[in-house]
């Protein structure tokens, strides 16, 4: 497992990596958790030089940017090949029409689950606290917080 170190984020991968270390160890599986300047770590993830790596990556709610952001940098890679994948995605960011991209998208996520060419195993929630005079604030699934319409009883 390969994990940056010296980097905001650092600490996470550290104590991530140590959870799978040890529930993999239940399993029977060693995993070796090797720490990397950000530099080196960099320039193995861009090589696909690993088994396995830890990456912090912020997308917005669009799911075209987990296509375009994760899909797409293991295509370029040479690492990863669906032409169906391929075909549907450019047409998926393409359409205007809301239902036929929630189908294509639908369809994409299928392949995504059959071929598995990235695993997610951790999202950072949004949270959001305010106080009890604090009105109709909204937070949207990209994680932005929406301040229109947002009023004071106080």
């Amino acid at each position: 497992m390969e994990i940056p170190v010296g980097e905001a984020g650092a600490a996470d991968a550290e104590a991530m990596t140590t959870i799978w270390q040890a529930g993999l160890a239940k399993c029977g599986v060693k995993l070796n958790i090797n720490k990397s300047e950000l530099s080196v770590w960099l320039d193995k993830y861009l090589t696909q030089n690993y088994d396995v790596t830890w990456n912090s990556i912020g997308i917005a709610g669009d799911p075209n940017g987990f296509f375009d952001l994760i899909i797409r940098r293991f295509v370029n890679a040479g690492v990863y090949n669906n032409p169906e994948m391929e075909e549907l995605r450019p047409k998926a960011k393409q359409t205007s029409n809301p239902e036929e991209a929630k189908k294509l998208l639908a369809r994409m996520q299928e392949i995504v689950n059959e071929d598995l060419p990235v695993i997610l195993v951790q999202t950072v929630p949004n949270i959001s606290l305010v106080r009890s005079y604090v009105h109709d604030w909204r937070i949207r699934p990209d994680g932005s917080r929406l301040m229109d319409g947002v009023w004071l009883d106080k």
